[in-house]
């Protein structure tokens, strides 16, 4: 039995973009992964918003990886954001956050409604311990943005596209 949930990432000394500066912040009220990779990549949103399905982080990287880039999965479960934020901020690399956003915390593990509904989530960009947050249009501290209230979907790291690790 585990007591202590796995590292989100096995090296702590791999810093794989700790220079990134972005060349633009995350389009305001769009579809929040197409502007996250946007702002990474310096690529242009609609041709973006056309090549990524939203639930499907494979097609995410897929898009990245025309840039040099990839995502590759951290081992999370469904802790509140905070539990990660230490061990995320040590790391001083790019990841992309996803969280749910549930109107009450009991919702997340409710059965769906006759819509197949149960939550919504959302995405952010974190380079090292700044968030960019597309929907509320901010550039903040990671341990002072609202999701660290919220309960993890999932914590992908942005990689370079020969990375070992990656989707």
């Amino acid at each position: 039995m585990c007591l202590h949930p796995p590292p989100l990432w096995p090296d702590n000394s791999q810093h794989f973009f700790p220079s990134l500066q972005l060349h633009s912040a995350p389009v305001p009220g769009t579809f929040s992964i197409a502007s996250i990779i946007a702002s990474l990549t310096s690529g242009d949103l609609e041709k973006i918003m056309d090549q990524i399905e939203a639930n499907d982080p494979l097609s995410w990287s897929s898009v990245l990886e025309d840039y040099g880039m990839k995502l590759a999965y951290c081992p999370t479960d469904i802790r509140r954001m905070i539990h990660y934020l230490d061990e995320l901020v040590a790391l001083q690399d790019v990841f992309i956050l996803t969280f749910y956003t549930p109107e009450r915390p009991q919702r997340i593990l409710a059965e769906p409604d006759n819509l197949g509904w149960i939550c919504g989530m959302h995405s952010v960009l974190l380079v090292r311990d700044m968030v960019y947050d597309p929907y509320l249009d901010i550039r903040q501290r990671i341990y002072a943005h609202h999701s660290r209230h919220f309960h993890t979907k999932s914590i992908f790291r942005v990689v370079p596209s020969n990375c070992q690790r990656g989707l």
